[in-house]
């Protein structure tokens, strides 16, 4: 008998998340706090960095046993912009990489410590598009200056809603699974086989 995963999805879902946005932060050595996991301390926010926040999820069953689940997304910038920066444009430079990472698809995995936390694959959160489209940048602009450090700190936020449909493994579905799915699935997670 399977086990019912529906209450790991959430754990799953922000670690997935969490573990993939940070590839990206790392790669423009910008340092990445997730809300409600990582420790706020005052060396981590009085420099440049990132802020991840995942709301949800909010599970809809669409039809038995098939549900639609909604994530979500919002990655804060924070851009201590130090006297005469050389690179004015950073924070746009930022959020334009957050915003093709967060047009592709964000594979979820079945991440964590417990043993059904197998890391295997479950499926892709895909952007839900809207009548005022997909992934959304909003300018915030110069929110503070530190005078006597010469310091101006901007601030934009990359924003989303995303959505993927999975029915329980109560049934077996991850593990009844084709091949040709698997491989499918694995190209979009951009894994190689």
């Amino acid at each position: 008998m399977a086990i019912d995963e529906r209450p790991r999805w959430m754990k799953w879902i922000w670690a997935s998340v969490a573990a993939h946005i940070k590839i990206v932060s790392d790669s423009m050595s910008l340092p990445l706090l997730v809300e409600g996991i990582d420790d706020r301390q005052p060396k981590n926010v009085r420099a440049s960095h990132a802020e991840l926040r995942i709301n949800g999820p909010f599970i809809f069953e669409l039809s038995h046993d098939y549900y639609e689940v909604l994530v979500p997304i919002n990655i804060l910038l924070v851009d201590y912009m130090v006297g005469d920066s050389l690179d004015a444009y950073r924070l746009q430079t930022w959020a334009g990489t957050f915003q093709a990472t967060m047009d592709l698809p964000l594979p979820i995995y079945r991440y964590g410590q417990d043993p059904e936390d197998d890391g295997t694959f479950l499926e892709c959160l895909k952007v839900r598009k809207t009548r005022d489209g997909g992934i959304r940048i909003i300018h915030f602009g110069q929110v503070a200056r530190m005078g006597t450090l010469d310091t101006d700190i901007r601030e934009t936020a990359i924003d989303g809603m995303f959505a993927m449909y999975l029915a329980p493994t109560r049934l077996g579905y991850h593990k009844s699974r084709s091949a040709s799915d698997s491989i499918i699935m694995s190209e979009i997670a951009g894994e190689s086989i």
